[in-house]
C-alpha cells in the first residue's frame, strides 16, 4: 500500500516525515517503551527525559540525553572514518502509524561540536505495537528501593578485581570509574561516586595505584547533582550520599541515607532509574524499576 508522507516538524534543522494516512490513536509512546527503542540503537548511553506527542501529525520527538555514546563518523572532506564520543542532548523522532505502531525514525544529535550535523535516518525500531521489544531490560525487586526517608541502589561488582588509577599532572583527570543512579523526573538528578583520574601510561598520567573496591571507593567522591536549566549538573550542597559492600564484595549499594535528599530526589516518583557505571574504559547505563515503600 503506497503511503503519503508530509513535513510536519523541524528540530536542530532536521525535517521529521510522518505519514498521513489514517492513523489511529491506538497505543500510547511512553517514556519506557521510547527508552526501550532507543537502548536497541545507542544501548544504554542515552536517556529519554520527556516526550512531545503532535497528534495532528502522527508523530512525536522525545529529548535525550546522550553520556559517552560511542559511534562512527565519516569525516565528509577527508573521507576517513573515525569512533567518535558524544556527551551531551539529542533529539529522537518517532511515527505514528495506523496499525498503532510508534517506530523510532531518526535519531539526531543536537550539538555535535565540530562534526557538523550527525543523524540516523530510517532507523525502523517499533516501539509500541507488534515488533516491539519486550519490557525485559529493566530489573527490578531489591535493585532499587525508595523509602521514606532512605533510597538504595544495588550494582554487581567483581569481588576479585583490581582497579588501577594515576593522579594527573594536569591537576584534574577525567572521570575514569563511575557508579551512579541517574533519576529522569519533573526534576533531573544524578547521584552517587565518581573517581577522577588518569590512565596507566597515559601522557599526563602521575602517580599510579592499585587496589581492591575498597580502596578505590576511599580514593573519590560521593556527591549528589541537580540538572540545571542549561543541561548542566550542579552540586547538591549539604547532601550525603553513602554506600555498603555486601554479598562477599559482590554487591555495591549506593545510598541516599536521610530523609531530606531522599523527599527531593524522588518528589516526582519515577518509576524507573538508571544504574550508570563506568568502569576504565567500559560504559553501562541500565534501567532499573524502582520499589517505593
Amino acid at each position: 500500500m503506497q503511503q503519503t508522507f508530509v513535513r510536519c516538524a523541524a528540530t536542530a534543522g532536521m525535517v521529521f516525515l510522518v505519514t498521513v494516512n489514517g492513523c489511529s490513536d491506538r497505543g500510547k509512546l511512553t517514556t519506557e517503551a521510547a527508552q526501550r527503542a532507543i537502548n536497541q540503537f545507542a544501548g544504554g548511553t542515552a536517556m529519554v527525559s520527556g516526550i512531545q506527542e503532535l497528534p495532528q501529525e502522527n508523530s512525536a520527538k522525545a529529548d535525550v540525553q546522550f553520556s559517552q555514546f560511542r559511534f562512527p563518523f565519516k569525516d565528509p572532506m577527508l573521507g576517513n572514518t573515525t569512533t567518535q564520543t558524544y556527551s551531551g542532548p539529542g533529539v529522537a523522532a518517532f511515527t505514528h502509524y495506523n496499525d498503532g505502531r510508534w517506530v523510532l525514525s531518526q535519531l539526531n544529535l543536537s550539538n555535535p561540536s565540530s562534526w557538523g550535523p550527525v543523524h540516523w535516518d530510517n532507523l525502523s525500531i517499533v516501539a509500541v505495537g507488534e515488533g516491539a521489544q519486550a519490557s525485559n531490560q529493566p530489573s527490578g525487586g531489591e535493585d532499587a528501593v525508595v523509602r521514606r526517608a532512605t533510597a538504595a541502589f544495588k550494582f554487581q561488582v567483581d569481588p576479585q578485581k583490581q582497579y588501577s588509577w594515576c593522579s594527573s599532572t594536569k591537576g584534574w583527570g577525567p572521570a575514569r570509574y563511575i557508579w551512579a543512579v541517574d533519576v529522569i523526573g519533573a526534576e533531573s538528578f544524578n547521584f552517587g561516586f565518581t573517581l577522577f583520574a588518569e590512565a596507566p601510561g597515559s601522557p599526563a598520567a602521575g602517580k599510579c595505584e592499585t587496589g581492591d573496591l575498597q580502596k578505590l571507593l576511599s580514593q573519590g567522591q560521593f556527591a549528589a547533582y541537580r540538572k540545571t536549566p542549561d543541561g548542566m549538573f550542579s552540586i547538591i550542597d549539604g547532601v550525603t550520599v553513602g554506600h555498603e559492600i555486601g554479598d562477599r564484595g559482590k554487591e555495591l549499594t549506593i545510598t541516599l541515607p536521610d530523609e531530606t535528599a531522599t523527599q527531593l530526589v524522588f518528589s516526582s516518583k519515577p518509576k524507573q532509574v538508571f544504574l550508570k557505571s563506568k568502569i576504565a574504559d567500559e560504559n553501562t547505563s541500565k534501567p532499573v524499576d524502582v520499589v517505593y515503600r
